[in-house]
């Protein structure tokens, strides 16, 4: 499981925005939580880490922070 922290992300819009940008990645097993508020993506997959910052800076967003958790 991976927590990507992103900055821009403001409210549901932003969110499923983002939710459909990790939902086109091949490798991508499933998107727990998108939290606009805590500005914060919580996913399961095996996609390489720069190809998850790419769709998210893709759709206008930064990824400030990715890290591991359980």
């Amino acid at each position: 499981m991976l927590k990507m922290y992103i900055d821009g992300m403001k409210d549901e819009h932003c969110a499923s925005l983002i939710r459909a940008a990790l939902g086109d990645l091949e490798g991508m097993h499933e998107i727990r939580e998108v939290n606009c508020y805590k500005h914060y993506a919580l996913i399961s997959c095996n996609t390489d880490e720069n190809i998850l910052r790419d769709a998210i800076e893709n759709e206008g967003y930064n990824v400030s922070k990715i890290e591991k958790c359980d």
